[in-house]
């Protein structure tokens, strides 16, 4: 039986509100997919609620179980292991609107693109926030860039299919950082993607999770986000991508290094001038010119604290803040 679409789902403890995610996947308008369900170490029910599910409704779903190792490698379990020629993510706590495979796959082969997308939700309690609204639009390379580098297009977990030819002929997959994972797959995924389409419905549904790592109190492991940008940047120059999206990314690791020293100012009331003023210096020998001059004409006070945090492998262990 030929499979058209896969979605991967890592799960980890997610007893709570993984029914509600496959039930929703249960009643797709669109037949035509199978969901590779990756229990990656769960130490709660997850396991025996996912066979029962496929069992109960005789569904030609996979599960598989392994040790706990992250949620980019539990992808990547999924991604080896799927059938289908068109691949979405989706978390184990999202859901999907009940025709957006439907909406998703035929927009694509109409407009005979490589990725398609939607507009999307975020939803707290009983109430939901529309987080990206994305017009019924064509975009090319170039174009999608710079709307995914000025945080006007979004495409990523939940609320994109693309075609599964993209990462198997250039080896992409999720890479170990405890923070950006995701966004660094999708930068890496828009260098291959000649030609996309998004659809203004909103097929996707962010739940709010208080113990997921962006929403808890701030951990160092937020730093990967920065490291992921770094990295990408270094790829897109090996490309000879554009230098116009090259600066447009330097200008999303700018945002990047805001949030983080916002979320380091509120976890710390006391912090040493002298060390600001030290890793102030570093920071600006690091970067290129043009984001140190980004730097100096933002906000200072926050940017020179996230120095704190960009050189914490080095000098950040030896400190008492």
């Amino acid at each position: 039986e030929l499979i058209m679409i896969s979605i991967v789902m890592p799960a980890y403890n997610a007893e709570k509100f993984i029914f509600q995610t496959l039930n929703k996947l249960n009643n797709q308008t669109l037949k035509d997919f199978e969901v590779v369900i990756v229990n990656d170490g769960s130490t709660d029910k997850t396991e025996s609620i996912v066979k029962k599910f496929i069992e109960f409704n005789k569904l030609p779903w996979q599960l598989i179980s392994q040790e706990n190792k992250g949620e980019g490698e539990a992808r990547n379990t999924g991604i080896k292991n799927i059938k289908g020629h068109y691949i979405l993510f989706l978390d184990a706590d999202d859901y999907l609107a009940d025709n957006a495979l439907e909406k998703l796959y035929f927009s694509l082969i109409k407009n005979d693109a490589d990725l398609s997308f939607s507009s999307f939700s975020y939803v707290f309690g009983n109430q939901n926030q529309r987080l990206y609204h994305h017009p019924n639009k064509i975009y090319d390379k170039y174009n999608l860039m710079k709307l995914f580098f000025r945080r006007l297009a979004n495409p990523g977990i939940g609320n994109t299919l693309f075609k599964k030819e993209l990462i198997d002929n250039n080896d992409i997959k999720f890479e170990t950082y405890k923070a950006g994972a995701d966004n660094h797959f999708f930068r890496k995924l828009l260098l291959y993607v000649n030609k996309s389409v998004s659809i203004e419905d909103n097929l996707f549904f962010y739940i709010y999770n208080n113990t997921s790592i962006m929403n808890t109190s701030y951990s160092f492991n937020r730093l990967d986000s920065i490291y992921s940008v770094l990295n990408t940047i270094e790829e897109y120059k090996q490309k000879n991508i554009d230098k116009k999206i090259i600066n447009y990314m330097n200008i999303f690791l700018i945002s990047e290094i805001r949030g983080n020293a916002i979320g380091f100012l509120k976890a710390n009331d006391n912090i040493n001038d002298n060390i600001i003023n030290d890793l102030k210096t570093k920071i600006l020998l690091f970067l290129p010119k043009n984001v140190s001059l980004l730097l100096f004409l933002s906000n200072k006070r926050i940017l020179w604290l996230f120095s704190l945090l960009f050189f914490y492998k080095f000098p950040i262990n030896s400190l008492k803040l």
